[in-house]
């Protein structure tokens, strides 16, 4: 009785972790999804905000553009390496096929699979989308690169 009752309580926790988790990733996936549109209106050659000629000759302009291109491209990166991990650490954990990523719970035993896959993929994002929005940021010709690239390395 014992036993069963310490077996139910800890498979309980371990689920209630799993769902924490998951409901976490789905607010920050909604997150940078809303953030993902709203920068949208601001680097858009037809509908963006700095267009206009009173607010296209401030230096400020020139700044701010820069900030919203450089979190345009990252929330984009962040969407396009999540996926990407998740699967990846999905077939990782369920067929053991090594990653070719460098990420540092590999070594952790793996006790949960799916709390395995989604710790690794929140790992692999951060990654992806840093290397994926450096890639981005040198291919777009009319913002300042030094700043685009500072801007991003910090985020």
């Amino acid at each position: 009785m014992f036993f069963l009752s310490h077996h139910l309580l800890l498979n309980f926790r371990l689920h209630s972790e799993i769902l924490f988790l998951l409901l976490l990733l789905l607010f920050f996936f909604f997150f940078f999804f809303f953030f993902f549109f709203f920068t949208i209106f601001f680097i858009h050659p037809y509908h963006s905000f700095f267009n206009h000629d009173y607010i296209r000759s401030s230096p400020l302009s020139s700044f701010l553009r820069t900030i919203f291109v450089s979190l345009h491209y990252m929330f984009l990166s962040f969407f396009l390496s999540f996926f990407l991990s998740f699967f990846l650490s999905f077939f990782h954990t369920i067929f053991c096929i090594p990653t070719i990523f460098f990420v540092p719970t590999i070594s952790i035993h793996l006790y949960n699979k799916c709390e395995y896959s989604i710790y690794l993929s929140i790992y692999l994002s951060i990654y992806l989308s840093i290397y994926l929005s450096i890639y981005q940021t040198t291919l777009d010709k009319n913002t300042n690169q030094k700043t685009m690239l500072t801007i991003t390395m910090l985020c």
